[in-house]
This record gives C-alpha cells, sequence and structure tokens, in this order.
C-alpha cells in the first residue's frame, strides 16, 4: 500500500515538472536524453578539478593576450578608419575594408581557439543546399535571421564565421553600451556593426547610414536576432501574452519576433537593388538559421571545458516579386505588410524545423535529407591555432623581457601581474556562479515553488 502511494506521489512529482516546464523545455529535455545515450566520438565525462582549474587558467591568459595584441590591432584599425573617412579614393576605401576584415579575423583568433580547444564542441551543420555557404563567400549580402534561445548562442555564431572564412564580414545589431567595451566594441564598431540604443527614433537614422555603408562591401552577412532578447520563461509568457493582444498565433518554441528593425533593414536593401535584385552586382540574399543545443549549455559549461552538442540547420528563404514591388513602392518609414508576414513565415517554419528535429531523435538528416542538402563538413582550425600562439608567444615574450630586463626590481610592476591575474580568476568564478542554465527546472529550484502552467496547445 505504501510502495503504491510512493508510486503515486512520484507520478504526481513528474506531472507538477513537465506544467512547470514550456514547451521547449519538453522537447530538449528528452533530446539531451537522447543524444546523450547514443555513441559519441567525444568524451562526454565533466572534467576533473584540476584540469577546470588549468583551463580557467588559459583563459584567464588568452584573455591577457587578447586584450594586449587586441590594442595593438585597435590602433592600427583606427588608423586605416581614419584614413579612409578622410579620403575620397573609393579604391583605397575598398582596400580600407578587406585590410580591415583581416584585422578582425587575427583579433578574435584567440577567442575562437578557446572555443575549439578548451570545451567539446560536437558541433554539426546541415545545409538545405550544400552549395548555399560555398555561394555565401562570394558577392553578396546576405541577411541572417537566426533564433536566440541560448546563453552560448554567440559560440555557435562564432564557430560558423570561421568555418566560412567570412568573421570579418559579419556584422550584426548589438546594444549601444558594447561599444565602449575594451577590444570588443571597438574592434566591431571601427568595422560598421550596427549599435543600437532601443530608441527607434535615435536609431532609425544611424541604422540607415550603417546600411548605405554595409552595401559598399563586396561580401557581408548581416546576422538578426529578430526576437530582440534571449528566450527565457518570462520572456516566453510575456510574448504568448502579446500574440494573443494582437490577435496573432503565438509560437511554440520561439518568443514573438520584433518587426520594425527586419522592415527597416530588408526593405532598404530591396529599395537600392536594380531589375536582377543586385545593388552594383551582389546579390540580396535571405537565409534561415536555426541553432539547437539539446543540454542548454550556459558560461559555466564554457568554462569547465564541459562536452556541448551544437546543431544547426540552414536554408535559403524565397523573396518573391510581390514583396520587392511592395519594398520599391513604399515611402520611407513606411510599413511593409508582406514583410512583416514574411518575418511570421520564417518563425513559423523555425517551430517546423524543431518539430521535425525532434521526431527524428535529435537530427536535421531529414531536413537536409533531399538530393541539394547535405552535411557540411568543418575544417581544422590549424590556422586559429597558429594566431594564438604566435600572439600567446607575443604577449608574454614582451611581459618577460620587461619583467627580467626593466622592472625586475620593481615592485609597482609585479603586484600589477599578481593582482591582475587574481582579479581574472575571481571574476572567472563570479561568472560561473551568476551563470544560469537556460533550464526551467533549475530556475525553479525544486517542486516546491509556485507552479507556472503553460499550455503548449496555446503555445
Amino acid at each position: 500500500m505504501s510502495r503504491r502511494k510512493g508510486e503515486e506521489n512520484n507520478n504526481n512529482d513528474e506531472s507538477e515538472e513537465c506544467e512547470e516546464r514550456l514547451p521547449i523545455d519538453l522537447v530538449l529535455d528528452k533530446l539531451a536524453f537522447q543524444t546523450r545515450s547514443k555513441t559519441c566520438e567525444m568524451d562526454t565525462r565533466e572534467r576533473s578539478r584540476v584540469a577546470k582549474w588549468f583551463g580557467k587558467l588559459l583563459i584567464l591568459l588568452t584573455l591577457v593576450s587578447f586584450i594586449f595584441v587586441g590594442i595593438i590591432l585597435n590602433t592600427i584599425q583606427l588608423v586605416l578608419c581614419l584614413s579612409s573617412k578622410l579620403s575620397n579614393d573609393q579604391r583605397w576605401r575598398r582596400m580600407h575594408k578587406s585590410a580591415n576584415g583581416y584585422l578582425v579575423y587575427l583579433i578574435f583568433t584567440q577567442p575562437i581557439f578557446l572555443i575549439y580547444f578548451w570545451p567539446r564542441v560536437d558541433m554539426k551543420v546541415f545545409l538545405a543546399d550544400k552549395k548555399l555557404i560555398e555561394e555565401v563567400k562570394t558577392n553578396v549580402l546576405g541577411i541572417l535571421i537566426a533564433n536566440h534561445t541560448y546563453e552560448l548562442d554567440w559560440m555557435v555564431c562564432f564557430l560558423l564565421a570561421d568555418q566560412m572564412g567570412n568573421i570579418g564580414s559579419y556584422k550584426c545589431f548589438a546594444k549601444d553600451e558594447l561599444k565602449w567595451l575594451p577590444v570588443i566594441g571597438w574592434t566591431f564598431w571601427m568595422s560598421d556593426l550596427i549599435y543600437v540604443k532601443r530608441n527607434w527614433d535615435q536609431d532609425r537614422l544611424d541604422i540607415e547610414k550603417k546600411l548605405d555603408e554595409l552595401m559598399s562591401y563586396d561580401q557581408i552577412l548581416l546576422g538578426i536576432f529578430a526576437e530582440g532578447t534571449r528566450y527565457t520563461k518570462e520572456k516566453y509568457e510575456e510574448a504568448v501574452e502579446f500574440a494573443q493582444n494582437q490577435n496573432l498565433e503565438p509560437f511554440k518554441y520561439h518568443l514573438f519576433p520584433r518587426r520594425r528593425g527586419f522592415n527597416f533593414t530588408l526593405r532598404q536593401y530591396l529599395r537600392a537593388t536594380d531589375s536582377e535584385r543586385k545593388i552594383d552586382g551582389k546579390t540580396i540574399r535571405l537565409f534561415n538559421m536555426e541553432i539547437v543545443l539539446p543540454d542548454r549549455p550556459n558560461f559555466k559549461h564554457f568554462l569547465n571545458g564541459s562536452y556541448i552538442k551544437a546543431d544547426v540547420y540552414c536554408e535559403e528563404v524565397e523573396i518573391s516579386n510581390d514583396i520587392v514591388e511592395e519594398a520599391k513602392a513604399s515611402k520611407p518609414g513606411e510599413e511593409c505588410p508582406r514583410l512583416t508576414n514574411l518575418l511570421l513565415d520564417i518563425y513559423r517554419r523555425k517551430d517546423e524545423i524543431i518539430e521535425e528535429y525532434h521526431k527524428n531523435g535529435g537530427t536535421f538528416k531529414s531536413l537536409s535529407g533531399s538530393s541539394n542538402g547535405s552535411l557540411y563538413p568543418l575544417k581544422s582550425p590549424y590556422g586559429v591555432a597558429f594566431c594564438w600562439f604566435v600572439f600567446m608567444l607575443f604577449t608574454y615574450g614582451t611581459v618577460t623581457y620587461l619583467a627580467l630586463n626593466v622592472f625586475i626590481q620593481s615592485f609597482e610592476f609585479w603586484s600589477f601581474i599578481v593582482i591582475t591575474l587574481t582579479s581574472g580568476l575571481l571574476m572567472l568564478r563570479r561568472i560561473e556562479r551568476e551563470s544560469k542554465p537556460n533550464n526551467i527546472r533549475m530556475l525553479n529550484g525544486n517542486h516546491s515553488t509556485k507552479r507556472q502552467i503553460c499550455d503548449p496547445k496555446a503555445a
């Protein structure tokens, strides 16, 4: 009798736990279990405590080198930017954009090295058309619509940009505060990244100016997280409420996208195209990318060098003639209903992609199983490893020379070195503690918390 009662209590706990979770959590929990139970080429076990501390020391030393080398390369960037702005020579401006792209690549080789070699990232990229990525490397002005579901979305985007060989040509929208961030913010600011203050009256003119500048590039890929913020339980409930107030069907696995930025961007591009949908010989193309991290890793997993599984699916989205005609006929600042419907269709498609991924046990093979679809072969990151080694040698060779020949008896210098390393380790430790997984059960803590019920059918 007591055993049956215990079983009933366990079943009640399980049903309560299911009610607390949102549709995306129900899917990812099952997928995480399925994918972990399958044979994996990588070691999925947690690293030892000694290995974790070694990894954090490696991250800290790389971070110091990244800042040291980055400031030097930022100085070169600044000189090139100023000379380009002061010159009316279009040939020099084009050369500046090309040189700036290589500088951006060199600056980010060190953090990209850490992504490749410290956490064990098992990434697979499925393409609806095997020629898709190769074509993006040509004269293309691409717009990429990606989901923003996980804390480590940025990590996947960095790896993809490196694999495609266009990290210097990758652009996106970012918060205005980030441009003051040393090295990272400065690099993007001098590379025509679009910073926004989230005030449309102030942002509209800046975005228009930046988009005009991006059109002069030979090849770019502009990433847009149309949801505007990362997926969380609270944000999802707000998105459902917003959609219902607008008499629209909410999405099951994604937040409701913010349409104004997407509409304005694509409209500006289409208004500048000719009869063949090109701008100075460069083709406008739109892509839909879905990122799935079944284990929902956070920055703590990155610091600990954990196993991280990442599946990516990418397909091209057709831009119909009706949309092009509406964009060209619209007046400045005017809304384009067909563009809005296009964005909503993209997010409906994203929900379908997640459903297919779930049905196939955590794989996109069925989606890319057509005659043109394929698994994209990832290249070995030897170039990144070589740059990391050279920059680390340069950084700590310089520090060693100064320590032994200039500041050998300087108490202030050695105190600064010790304080810097100690502060860096404490900062990483604090980030690790504050980093929260995108996991509703872990956020809620236990079953005794107040239940937040979300009807999957309504979602």
